[in-house]
């Protein structure tokens, strides 16, 4: 269908070698990406150094390419408004628990905040083995 169109619908683009391989993102033998826009290559001529190529502006490829590219900029969380609903979740839950660090007597200082005089802390019944490394405690202060 497009080889029997008139040569002005097409864009006439031409570059040398190094262009070609550089700013040309070869979809195959007869596509490319060029400046976020893709053509189809409906001939080529080569002239010295320089290669001239008589293509088809493909526009519906282009938009569904940025349509694709849309989609999975949004899936990974590069949009800037999901973005920044992320940081906000993550600001909230950060608030939920404290880190700051407290002694390793925390069961028996709090036992005797609520029970003040003396009061003796048996903790016997419980036989666990501890973790190696000991785990950091940590209480909320807020």
């Amino acid at each position: 269908m497009i080889g029997g169109m008139d040569k002005s619908a097409f864009v006439l683009l031409k570059f040398t070698k190094e262009e070609s391989e550089t700013k040309l993102r070869w979809e195959h033998s007869r596509e490319f990406e060029y400046a976020g826009q893709m053509y189809d290559v409906v001939e080529a001529a080569e002239q010295g150094d320089t290669t001239y190529y008589y293509c088809w502006w493909d526009h519906e490829e282009t938009k569904l390419n940025l349509q694709l590219s849309g989609l999975v900029a949004h899936a990974m969380g590069k949009n800037p408004l999901n973005k920044e609903k992320q940081e906000r979740l993550s600001s909230f839950l950060k608030n939920l628990y404290c880190q700051q660090k407290i002694g390793n007597n925390l069961f028996a200082n709090t036992a005797k905040e609520i029970f003040p005089g003396n009061l003796h802390v048996d903790y016997s019944s419980i036989q666990f083995t501890p973790p190696s490394p000991p785990p950091e405690i940590f209480a909320s202060s807020c």
